[in-house]
Formats: structure tokens, sequence, C-alpha cells
């Protein structure tokens, strides 16, 4: 992984993001923790490692949304049946996308599968696309951020042996996306129950 990311830098970061946020299989998120504790070693700046991130994210589930507006499910279906992904996964999906809306579209950035067929299910599902786009800026904004900021911070700051630094800020990051879309989910079952009361 870090030799990819010392051989195409920030650009093989937004290739591998962009590529992923549409549904094909490249470690993005993996990419992105491996650059942000570059990063941390003052090896890659990490505003630019944030921004390239978040445009990435942004700009790759708005091609999803477009493969899913305009080829319909049908095409979605076919699309995925290649990727290797059950039926039953893209119906779960799209079912969270039509139930949810923009709260799914945040949530997914943060969750593997929904996250590269976040703007798909978006576009297939019929969603109006300036609501998509508003959610989905929120949700690449908060996953570019956790992801880099956090394993940044950890990596930089937090002292442990040298040779557990990768792994330690992997880890802490993890934590700190496991909290935030706990946080959400919680949120949203309070509205929820409130709606039902």
């Amino acid at each position: 992984m870090h030799h990819l990311l010392h051989q195409f830098g920030l650009a093989g970061l937004f290739l591998a993001i962009f590529g992923e946020s549409f549904g094909i299989p490249l470690p993005g998120e993996s990419l992105l923790i491996g650059a942000a504790g570059l990063a941390s070693k003052g090896q890659l700046p990490i505003v630019a490692v944030f921004v390239v991130a978040a445009v990435a994210a942004c700009l790759g589930d708005n091609v999803g949304f477009a493969i899913g507006h305009f080829g319909g499910p049908r095409l979605v279906n076919r699309l995925a049946a290649r990727l290797g992904i059950a039926q039953d996964r893209i119906d779960h999906v799209h079912e969270r996308v039509r139930r949810h809306g923009a709260p799914i579209v945040v949530i997914a950035r943060f969750i593997p599968l929904l996250r590269q067929l976040n703007g798909i299910s978006a576009g297939a599902a019929g969603m109006d696309w300036r609501y998509f786009t508003a959610a989905n800026a929120v949700g690449a904004l908060l996953w570019a951020g956790v992801w880099s900021f956090g394993t940044y911070w950890f990596g930089r700051f937090l002292h442990v042996p040298r040779w557990l630094r990768h792994e330690s800020a992997q880890v802490a990051a993890l934590i700190v996306g496991i909290l935030v879309v706990a946080m959400i989910l919680a949120w949203l079952r309070t509205r929820r129950e409130e709606r039902v009361s």
C-alpha cells in the first residue's frame, strides 16, 4: 500500500477514492489511512490529503449517482453481478436509501459496500440530485476528516513503539469512526422515536 502512495502520491489517492466511490473495488479507505500516516511523519501535507480525499469521494459518488439515475435499477443489478455482489445485498442497499434518504447517504460513507453503492443506489432510487449532493458532501467531509485527521493526530502525537505506530493509528481512527457512526445512529433513533410518539 505504501509503495503505491510513494509512487503515485496524492494523484493515486484521488484515483483510488474516486473509483471506489462508484463501485470499483479499490482500497480507497486503506490508502487514505496510509496517506494520513505518511502525513504524520511529514512526508505528505495533511490538509492536502484531507482535501483530495473529500473531493474524490464527492465526485466519485456523483458519478455513481449518474450511473444509477440514467442506467436505472437494471444497469445497477448488472454491474453488481459483474462485481460479484449478491442481488439480495443490492436490494438491501436500495431499500435503505429509499427509506432513510439523506441520513443513510451520510452514514454510508463509513460502511463498506454501502460506501461503494451509495451514489448508484441513490440515483436508481430517484433521489433528488441536489438533496443527494448536499448529504453526500457532508458524508464525504466527515469521512475524510475522521480518517485523515484522526490517523494523523494519533500517528503524530501518540507515543508508542515505532513498530506499532501504523497499526495504532488505524485502530484509533477506526474507533473514532465507529463513535461518529454510533452518534449519528443514536440521533436517528431518537428522531424516529419522536416521530412515532
